[in-house]
């Protein structure tokens, strides 16, 4: 029987063995996000309230379809490939955890196996779902999205699972 300190000291011997493996897989799944933050505080300057606001007046026409440039891109990397990383990079840890024998290109698995597009639209309905339930107060909400906080591991055993199971 495994005690909490043995499956301690086996995690440890198994990221102690996939170290550079694993800093490799999260420095993949997280540049997308890091990239978006160094843009966005580029375009934002010192002002943050001002940059979400829908007052553009402070903005330079020039850099007015920069910044629209900008939204339209986090919008995209938001929804494209944000989701699907996170489902790989589970996908990682959990190989890893397993002694599968895995790489930190396994964050791209989801692209590799071609359901992708599940990945995404399982990610839009559960956020369009935790919304609807913080429509009805901020609790019910808050609770919907504690419950779904396990969806992109869901995802990662099996990517091609619907919404309503992942659910």
């Amino acid at each position: 029987m495994f005690s909490r300190a043995k499956m301690k000291e086996a995690a440890k011997l198994n990221f102690k063995k996939n170290y550079s493996g694993s800093i490799g897989a999260t420095v993949i799944a997280f540049l997308p996000s890091f990239i978006l933050g160094i843009l966005g505080s580029i375009f934002e300057g010192s002002n943050y309230a001002q940059f979400y606001s829908w007052d553009f007046s402070y903005i330079e026409e020039s850099l007015l379809p920069l910044s629209l440039a900008y939204s339209a891109l986090s919008l995209v990397i938001g929804l494209l490939f944000v989701p699907v990383l996170q489902v790989g990079y589970n996908k990682y840890f959990m190989k890893l955890r397993g002694d599968l024998g895995t790489t930190a290109t396994e964050v791209f698995s989801p692209y590799k196996e071609g359901n992708w597009g599940n990945v995404i639209f399982v990610t839009i309905a559960v956020g369009f779902s935790i919304f609807l339930w913080s429509l009805l107060f901020v609790i019910p909400g808050i609770i919907k999205a504690f419950q779904y906080a396990l969806v992109p591991q869901i995802l990662a055993s099996d990517s091609s699972i619907s919404s309503t199971r992942a659910k």
